[in-house]
C-alpha cells in the first residue's frame, strides 16, 4: 500500500487494450506499480497476464525495463533478449545490443513464459544508473518501441516526472546521482 495526499493506493497491475485502426496492430499494455514479492507470485501474475493477452489473440510480447549500471550515462544504451533469432534481429534493428546476464522480474519472466506458449517477443532494457525513475532511460526504450509500432507518443511528461522525483528525493536529503555520493560521502541525516 502507498499513500498519496492521505489516500491509500493499492498495488496494481492493469491491462489496457487498444484496437488498431485499419492496418495498425491491436495493442495490450500492462501498467504495474509493483511486482509480486515471491517467485510463485511472479509466475502466477505473468501466467495470468499471458492468459488474458492470448484471449485477445496476442502472439507477440514486448517488455521494457532498466539495466542498472554503476555509472551515469548521457545517452543510455539499449540491450535486448528475445525468444528466437528472427525476433532478436528485430530488436537489434532498434539499435539495441545483445543482453548478457539475467533479466529479473516481470520483464524477463514474461518473455520466457511467452516462448513456452509459442509466442514471439523480446525484452528491451535501457542503461540506468540508479533505482529511481530515469526519464532518459524511459525515453530510449519508449522511443524504440514507438518507432517499431509506428506510434506517436508525447514523451515530454517524462521530464516533468523526473523533475518531480528529484524534488521528492531532495526533500529527503537524497540524490539521484549515487556516483557523486560515493566519491564524496556524506553522513548527514544518518541515525
Amino acid at each position: 500500500m502507498s499513500a498519496e495526499d492521505g489516500k491509500v493506493r493499492s498495488p496494481t497491475n492493469e491491462l489496457y487494450y487498444y484496437r488498431g485502426k485499419k492496418r495498425e496492430r491491436d495493442i495490450v499494455v500492462l501498467y504495474g506499480n509493483t511486482q509480486a514479492l515471491t517467485t510463485f507470485g511472479q509466475y502466477e501474475l505473468c501466467g495470468r497476464i499471458l492468459d488474458i493477452a492470448e484471449s485477445f489473440g496476442c502472439r507477440y510480447v514486448v517488455t521494457l525495463g532498466g539495466f542498472k549500471r554503476e555509472k551515469e550515462v548521457d545517452t543510455p544504451k539499449l540491450y535486448c533478449a528475445a525468444t528466437d533469432s528472427a525476433t532478436l534481429q528485430e530488436a537489434l534493428g532498434l539499435g539495441a545490443e545483445i543482453m548478457e546476464g539475467r533479466i529479473f522480474g516481470v520483464a524477463g519472466l514474461l518473455i520466457g513464459l511467452a516462448k513456452l506458449r509459442e509466442m514471439r517477443g523480446f525484452c528491451l532494457l535501457a542503461e540506468t544508473p540508479w533505482a529511481y525513475p530515469d526519464a532518459r532511460a524511459a525515453r530510449e526504450v519508449l522511443g524504440a518501441v514507438c518507432k517499431m509500432l509506428h506510434l506517436k507518443v508525447d514523451l515530454s511528461r517524462l521530464d516533468m516526472a523526473a523533475e518531480a522525483t528529484r524534488s521528492i528525493l531532495g526533500s529527503f536529503g537524497l540524490t539521484a546521482h549515487p556516483r557523486k555520493e560515493r566519491e564524496e560521502p556524506s553522513f548527514r541525516g544518518l541515525i
